[in-house]
C-alpha cells in the first residue's frame, strides 16, 4: 500500500477537524436547549431580567460547583409542588 501524500494528510486533518468543530457546534447547540429549557420551566422568560445579570448570576452558579469536590445530582421536585423555587422579590 502506497503512503498518503502530505496533501492527502492535510485533506485528512481538516476532514476530521471539521467534523470535530461540527461534533462541537452540535454540542453547544444541546446545552443551550437543555437551560433554555430549565430557564422556562423556572419562568424566567417571565421575569424581564437583564442578560448581563442572567450571566452573572451563571458564573456565581459555576463557581459555586467547581468549589465542590463532586455534586450529586439531586432529584427535581415534582412540577407545579413549589418546592425547590425559591421565593425571590424583584423590583
Amino acid at each position: 500500500m502506497a503512503r498518503k501524500t502530505l496533501a492527502e494528510l492535510m485533506s485528512d486533518a481538516k476532514a476530521n477537524l471539521k467534523a470535530a468543530n461540527e461534533r462541537l457546534e452540535k454540542l453547544e447547540e444541546e446545552a443551550a436547549e437543555r437551560y433554555k429549557r430549565m430557564a422556562i420551566k423556572a419562568r424566567l422568560v417571565e421575569l424581564n431580567i437583564p442578560e448581563e445579570v442572567v450571566l452573572a448570576e451563571f458564573h456565581q452558579i459555576g463557581a459555586k460547583f467547581r468549589a465542590q469536590p463532586a455534586v450529586k445530582a439531586q432529584a427535581a421536585p415534582a412540577e407545579g409542588s413549589g418546592a425547590g423555587t425559591p421565593s425571590v422579590a424583584h423590583e
